[in-house]
């Protein structure tokens, strides 16, 4: 390589369009190499001839940004989020999410936190305590304020681009804890978001979609497989730890109307959430997943969406072979130019807290990627 640094920069662009320009799989392993090597090569590998998309990219915030979530151990969930409860509990009162919000503050050393807390010593009776308190959570952790009628935050929610480019979001939710009787013992609860919510990049402007029709089920569209066929965005599987589905429905972006699609296998796959999922030549694959008795997937299936227009969809499962990744959820899997698919991340949850994460990428169809 240090021979070579001598030659023209076409001479240079020739030889590594030779090593990636034709290459089936993504060269980062190859590009690693060369920056260790040489910057002016590394250079070199990022132009538009090598790889055109790699000086196109850039983030930018369309959306105000804030300190807090307003949700959880912070902030009461409020409208349009719904409650999910899988055991009878009541709610945390005012001075109970306060309490819980300075106490999870302080386990993740929250420095102001950690300020106020010295600062409590010296309050002369519980008025005042409160008060602080609450000044603490308002100033830190405002309530959520957006362009327009922005949704609530959440983790999970599922995203598709509009033929016309506006973004469209649904679903999601997040997770809280109650008072589950009067020793105080705290339960969990879900809050799902079950509305539809459109965001105008143009105007960068949000607005509520009214939907018609029969809505999925608590947390369908939560950690669920989803893509946009036609004019029909499905959503197959879904849930969290406490309710998992292997059933699909689809949103009419045209009409906004819910649709139960009747699947013609009943039974399978099993039931899961955080399938990994992608779009390839008109029907929708999902890998992996996690049931609700910490099971976890590394099988394919494909939902078929020929009979769509009767609200049939049939499903079967894809042999694959080659080496078959471990299984987990949360990965996630992208369609590169229907050639092959990129398999990346996910792992597995275990008691007490602990995430095994599997940070290696994996190659499904007909090629495999060096990252």
């Amino acid at each position: 390589m240090d021979a070579a640094d001598g030659l023209p920069p076409e001479t240079r662009l020739h030889i590594l369009r030779c090593v990636c320009g034709a290459a089936t799989s993504l060269p980062s392993q190859t590009l690693r190499v060369l920056a260790t090597v040489s910057t002016g090569w590394y250079g070199l590998s990022l132009s538009a001839a090598i790889l055109p998309f790699a000086r196109h990219l850039h983030c930018r915030l369309l959306t105000p940004n804030h300190n807090g979530k307003r949700f959880g151990e912070v902030w009461p969930p409020d409208e349009p989020l719904q409650v999910y409860r899988t055991q009878a509990s009541q709610t945390l009162g005012d001075q109970d999410m306060l309490i819980r919000c300075l106490q999870m503050c302080l386990h993740r050393r929250f420095q102001p936190a950690m300020d106020l807390y010295s600062q409590l010593e010296e309050a002369t009776n519980l008025e005042s305590w409160m008060r602080q308190l609450r000044d603490f959570r308002a100033r830190q952790f405002p309530p959520t304020s957006g362009p327009g009628e922005a949704p609530p935050p959440v983790w999970c929610a599922a995203a598709v681009v509009l033929p016309d480019g506006r973004l469209c979001v649904v679903g999601g939710g997040c997770y809280s804890y109650e008072l589950a009787n009067a020793q105080s013992s705290l339960v969990e609860v879900l809050w799902h978001q079950p509305h539809v919510y459109i965001f105008d990049t143009a105007s960068q402007q949000w607005s509520h979609q009214v939907t018609t029709g029969a809505q999925p089920p608590v947390a369908h569209a939560y950690a669920s497989a989803h893509t946009l066929l036609g004019t029909r965005w499905v959503f197959w599987c879904g849930g969290y730890y406490c309710q998992a589905y292997n059933t699909a429905f689809s949103l009419d972006i045209e009409t906004w109307e819910w649709r139960a699609m009747r699947n013609s296998s009943e039974h399978q796959p099993s039931p899961r959430y955080f399938a990994a999922s992608f779009e390839h030549l008109g029907a929708l694959y999902a890998w992996g997943g996690r049931s609700l008795k910490d099971k976890y997937f590394n099988d394919l299936w494909r939902l078929d969406r020929s009979r769509a227009h009767q609200d049939v969809v049939h499903t079967d499962e894809m042999i694959t072979s080659g080496s078959c990744p471990p299984a987990r959820f949360a990965s996630t899997l992208t369609n590169c130019d229907d050639r092959f698919a990129i398999l990346f991340g996910g792992g597995q949850w275990k008691t007490g807290g602990r995430f095994l994460t599997d940070s290696k990428v994996t190659g499904s169809h007909s090629q495999t990627a060096d990252t």
